[in-house]
């Protein structure tokens, strides 16, 4: 069985046979980044590999059509630049069809919604999304202190969550603004992940 760098490449092969081994190798690596990336890029739907595969395919099918040396681009970025755009366009057609599946099934048993009542189930389905992403956001936080490297690290995090200000925070834990600033960055990069992944995908 092909593990999923030699399917990449196996799928990129059959469009182009004759691309050389460097360009056939970033795009390899970096369809299957992108895979990774998309799979987790909406926390309220599942993106199975199988289906970004076959949308990675059938963008370098659309990318064999269209590319011409004229363009003056190279090769590879534009067809990472198809592939990329058809992964979104997947991702938030998957979105939507959440969302309106959602609405359905919350909607007067299946009853046929008016403009004005698709608006409140569609407002309904906003705040219950807004609700779910500040658990997620609370219990991540909490994760983060309990899993501080130092105990001044956790302190600080803990006064943040409590809403104190900055200087407060500082003056308490005898820090400097700039120490502080560097545990905050590191809180708002953690949380930053949890939406959009890891930044060095």
């Amino acid at each position: 069985m092909l593990n999923i760098n030699q399917t990449i490449k196996v799928l990129v092969n059959t469009q182009f046979p004759n691309l050389d081994s460097e360009a056939l190798d970033y795009l390899t690596y970096s369809i299957r980044a992108n895979m990774l990336k998309f799979a987790t890029y909406n926390k309220q739907t599942i993106c199975e590999p199988d289906e970004l595969l076959t949308t990675a395919y059938l963008a370098l099918v659309e990318v064999k059509e269209k590319f011409t040396e004229q363009r003056g681009i190279k090769f590879e970025n534009y067809a990472m630049f198809i592939v990329r755009k058809r992964m979104l366009d997947y991702v938030r057609k998957l979105a939507r069809q959440y969302k309106l599946e959602f609405v359905s099934q919350i909607s007067y048993f299946g009853e046929e919604l008016n403009s004005y009542s698709m608006g409140l189930e569609s407002k309904a389905y906003n705040d219950y999304i807004t609700m779910q992403r500040t658990i997620l956001i609370d219990n991540s936080f909490k994760e983060h202190i309990a899993n501080a490297k130092s105990e001044l690290e956790r302190k600080a995090l803990i006064y943040f969550q409590e809403g104190r200000s900055k200087k407060e925070i500082c003056d308490k834990l005898d820090i400097t603004r700039r120490e502080l600033e560097k545990i905050l960055l590191k809180l708002k990069n953690f949380l930053s992940s949890l939406f959009n992944g890891p930044s060095n995908i």
